[in-house]
């Protein structure tokens, strides 16, 4: 692992952190002086110009966002579809699933990790990793109930509750306490969680992964909704989760990275859980084209 790339992320993650912090003290003080100023009627030439001050600190901040190399907001086209999948049949199914979504597409983000592609599929595939590696993002949520698994011609997919027993708990602003969820392996390089909200809504994230080299990978996250609430707010909430959930994930991967996962004792360790039945499949599918894969 290229020990360089992956203290660049780490900042490139505080970065982040910090530019979200900035942008809640910048409205809170907006939002401040804007009732304190029209609390007694008049608005004086001071209020005036901290309320001006304050405006113009929030755009350059925002203007200020950080996008290092190695990550940054990504809109995906045709021409990116075509680099990524030498395979045109990956292809066509990932820019179908993209199509049918469009419409409910929030926010996208890309990034460069230090790690082997094979580490992200396989986390991404773990089901019981919500509840382990993702425990303090997501409140000790447990993953129960797995079943319905269906295959498909280039992966499969299975069925899943997960039921959060913390009173409190962030996510119940979306989802009730217990839900099912569907995780689908569409091809290779395209996994999607599929998660039920309020009012028969959803929420869908798909990831895409492509590898850079047997130590790196490009990591896009896409995030649909139809929930009706304001795109800004939402867009910097699941921002700021995203980011915040792939920071989770950095131990992980690096503990996965030492390991060898394609070999057939992975396989077998994982055979007899059926947490794992997707990256099961994934392994019976793609096994013996994993080196290509990798070095796509």
């Amino acid at each position: 692992m290229n020990y360089f790339n992956h203290c660049s992320y780490l900042i490139y993650i505080f970065r982040n952190i910090l530019w979200f912090f900035g942008i809640s003290l910048c409205l809170i003080g907006v939002v401040y002086q804007e009732f304190d100023a029209l609390a007694d009627g008049y608005v004086s030439n001071r209020e005036f110009f901290c309320s001006v001050v304050t405006l113009s600190v929030l755009t350059i901040w925002i203007a200020l966002k950080p996008n290092l190399i190695g990550s940054k907001v990504f809109v995906p086209n045709d021409t990116e579809f075509n680099l990524c999948h030498q395979n045109q049949d990956y292809a066509l199914v990932t820019e179908a699933r993209t199509t049918e979504l469009k419409k409910y597409h929030i926010l996208s983000q890309v990034h460069i990790l230090p790690f082997p592609y094979l580490s992200q599929i396989y986390h991404l595939l773990n089901l019981k990793h919500l509840e382990t590696f993702h425990s303090s993002s997501l409140g000790k949520i447990k993953v129960t109930d797995i079943h319905d698994f269906q295959s498909t011609p280039f992966g499969g997919s299975v069925k899943f509750r997960t039921t959060i027993s913390s009173p409190i708990n962030i996510l119940k602003i979306w989802r009730r306490s217990s839900t099912e969820v569907k995780l689908t392996l569409h091809n290779p390089h395209m996994v999607e969680l599929n998660i039920p909200v309020y009012g028969n809504r959803k929420m869908i994230v798909v990831f895409k992964v492509f590898p850079f080299d047997s130590d790196s990978h490009q990591f896009l996250v896409d995030i649909y909704t139809d929930l009706p609430y304001p795109k800004f707010l939402l867009r910097l909430i699941l921002h700021f989760a995203s980011i915040f959930t792939i920071y989770e994930d950095i131990p992980y991967l690096e503990n996965l990275s030492t390991r060898d996962l394609s070999s057939k004792d992975a396989e077998n360790r994982t055979s007899s859980h059926i947490a794992m039945c997707l990256f099961k499949r994934f392994i019976s599918l793609y096994g013996s084209d994993l080196r290509s894969l990798q070095n796509a």
